[in-house]
């Protein structure tokens, strides 16, 4: 943006993040001086005074052209004087004219899955995470989280809040009974480097067990098993519970986008949708190594960007996708868990192609159970779009006839819309901030008899261990003590041998053989299934092991187009009587890069608490972990022998900082 005063033309203004002021037309170049609003002119990240970053408009009064409002992502500002100078850091003093004018733009809105309350927390672009536990209008939210506001969830009956920005940057806070702030936790994996991760990340909890979420990042899923067992006060990345399913991977290795998942009678049942079109579908996601199943590809769907999966949550095999692009169909519907499809875009689409003048569909919502029969009108299904949020109470393919809510929304863009089983629906309107309300809900929603009594843990041995016996008494429970009948699954018998008996599991493992297997416990009643498993890894164990992983960062490379090394180490022992053969290491980091080439490990004796002489320097050598591993898997041309005593170990990438 560039905007010239109306009486002075030297005087000339420069607006992007802040905006800058200059009286020479910057003819002479611009200083902290020339800074009138956006962040502080102190460029620590905070804010100008009654200003806000991203600036997109600049108006001056006519009357008074030293008068002016600015337009930018917090809202509208007056000053009294563009051209005020003083000897303050801000020369331009700034007036706050959001006074009830709603210009917040939400991507995604949250609330308690089992309450009954009013509490609701959302994300808003370049505006942060606001928490509000009122139905009033005019109560005032509080701020939970800074940055790009983006997903975030409600779980614990209101205590604990999960908030998010920009680039997967998720955070757990926990809450006492009264609301009062306890403790906070980084939830974000470590491994992936930001740019992994998309802008607006989507993360998802599973609805019958909140301690388990999936996340996407790129084209894969990453899961988090027991979140509680992340620690309090964790200020880097979390690497507890954090699983990169590698089954998960989009067969065009297109780029996730959105996921839904299943609560009844099937739970544990993923689906995922990518911005090529595709949606995919992983049974038993709760367990390492599930088939994947490609849903979409050749059943007459269009390519798009699949912006919203909605799974009813009275039956997982009926689920709506949302694609939000113009000019091809924007809603498909199954109920057979996506073996067939029907398009119900119905009069949203000008022609039944899609092409036309109908709107962009955001998202939708099941409202209410599942109706008896495919003639029940109980149940409602929501649909956000770019011309306001639309509802209907039969789909009929395409000849659904969607009509236009008669409320306050009137025609903004709604990006997102959400329902709760009590009827709360709440929507998030881009530009014209959040609504909700309750409408009645018609018919019950099914309580589910089966489900897991507590997870099993994962498994890491070294080769040539005795069998494991695992008893799984009661791991599965019927509220109405019906028969349970249970299915094993291996995915690697030829590692493992698995073989359950009444309640004892038995794992007996191949000689000499190293590696790891999923095994699979599957549960069913009636027609409902739940799943529990783990993973066990066969491996040479290390000789130590980071017990707490990094809480931050710091660069250790050397800049090979300029012979710069920027060198980190950490510290680590021999006990005393010990002698160490070190054949491999893993050095932990974050990101990764295509120009990658080698790494070098150092070792130095301790000298009083830092590194002192260089024992050890294997030279360059390729990781065996692939280039896009963040962490380094390396192998030593030969054993590096180590008596008791205290080092420090350095491994640096050798890498150019312009890698093109």
């Amino acid at each position: 943006m560039e905007k010239v005063h109306p009486t002075d033309s030297n005087i000339v203004f420069v607006g992007g993040t802040n905006l800058y002021r200059s009286t020479d037309a910057f003819a002479t170049q611009a200083g902290q001086e020339s800074w009138v609003a956006g962040y502080s002119p102190l460029n620590d990240i905070s804010l100008y005074t009654d200003q806000h970053p991203d600036q997109h408009a600049l108006v001056f009064y006519p009357s008074n052209p030293n008068r002016a409002l600015s337009g930018n992502d917090g809202g509208v500002f007056i000053t009294e004087d563009i051209t005020a100078t003083n000897e303050e850091i801000e020369p331009v003093e700034w007036d706050s004219l959001n006074n009830g004018y709603l210009t917040t733009q939400p991507y995604h809105v949250a609330f308690n899955p089992e309450g009954t309350d009013d509490n609701l927390v959302a994300g808003f672009q370049d505006n942060g995470t606001w928490f509000t536990n009122s139905s009033d209008p005019t109560a005032a939210w509080v701020e939970d989280f800074g940055g790009d506001g983006a997903y975030s969830a409600i779980t614990d009956n209101g205590r604990t809040r999960y908030v998010s920005s920009q680039r997967g940057n998720i955070f757990r806070f926990n809450f006492d009974e009264n609301g009062g702030f306890e403790s906070f936790t980084v939830v974000r994996p470590e491994g992936p480097g930001n740019r992994d991760f998309s802008f607006v990340n989507p993360f998802i909890l599973d609805p019958i067990n909140d301690n388990i979420m999936y996340m996407p990042i790129q084209g894969r899923i990453w899961r988090n098993r027991n979140l509680d067992e992340i620690p309090l006060f964790l200020r880097g990345r979390a690497s507890e519970n954090w699983t990169n399913i590698a089954s998960s991977q989009t067969p065009d290795n297109s780029t996730i986008t959105s996921l839904g998942i299943s609560k009844y009678p099937v739970a544990n049942r993923l689906y995922y949708g990518t911005n090529s079109g595709m949606v995919l579908r992983m049974d038993n996601a709760n367990i390492d190594n599930q088939e994947i199943v490609d849903i979409t590809t050749g059943k007459g769907l269009p390519n798009g960007f699949v912006n919203d999966i909605n799974v009813d949550l009275s039956n997982a095999d009926r689920v709506i996708i949302t694609l939000p692009n113009y000019g091809i169909p924007s809603l498909f519907f199954t109920n057979d868990g996506g073996e067939t499809w029907t398009d119900i875009s119905g009069n949203l689409e000008e022609n039944r192609d899609g092409t036309g003048n109908g709107p962009s569909v955001r998202s939708t919502a099941f409202f209410g159970p599942e109706g008896r029969n495919r003639w029940s009108r109980s149940q409602k299904i929501y649909e956000a779009t770019s011309t306001g949020l639309f509802v209907t109470s039969y789909l009929n393919g395409q000849n659904t006839v969607w009509r236009k809510e008669n409320n306050r929304i009137g025609t903004a863009v709604t990006d997102e819309v959400v329902t709760r089983n009590d009827g709360l629906v709440a929507v998030a309107a881009h530009g014209n901030g959040l609504f909700s309300a309750r409408f009645p809900v018609t018919g019950e929603f099914p309580d589910a008899s089966l489900s897991t009594n507590f997870l099993l843990d994962d498994i890491e041995l070294p080769a040539n261990s005795e069998d494991t016996v695992i008893d799984v008494t009661d791991l599965f429970v019927h509220s109405n003590n019906e028969a349970i009948a249970i299915e094993l699954t291996n995915s690697n018998p030829e590692l493992v041998t698995a073989t359950l008996v009444e309640n004892t599991l038995r794992l007996s493992y191949a000689q000499d053989s190293m590696g790891s297997a999923s095994i699979a416990l599957i549960a069913t009643a009636g027609n409902e299934q739940v799943s529990e498993g783990f993973t066990v890894t066969i491996a040479e164990l290390p000789i130590y092991a980071q017990s707490n992983a990094a809480i931050s960062n710091v660069p250790s490379q050397n800049f090979t187009d300029f012979n710069g090394i920027a060198q980190s180490a950490d510290d680590f022992v021999v006990p005393e009587g010990n002698s160490w053969n070190i054949n491999r290491l893993v050095a932990f980091g974050i990101g990764s890069s295509d120009f990658y080439n080698n790494a070098t490990v150092v070792v130095y004796n301790d000298n009083d608490g830092v590194p002192g002489e260089e024992i050890y320097n294997s030279g360059e050598l390729v990781p065996v972990s692939d280039v896009a591993d963040a962490n380094l898997n390396i192998e030593l041309p030969e054993a590096l022998s180590l008596e008791s005593g205290n080092y420090w170990v350095s491994v640096y990438a050798n890498l150019a900082f312009n890698g093109g």
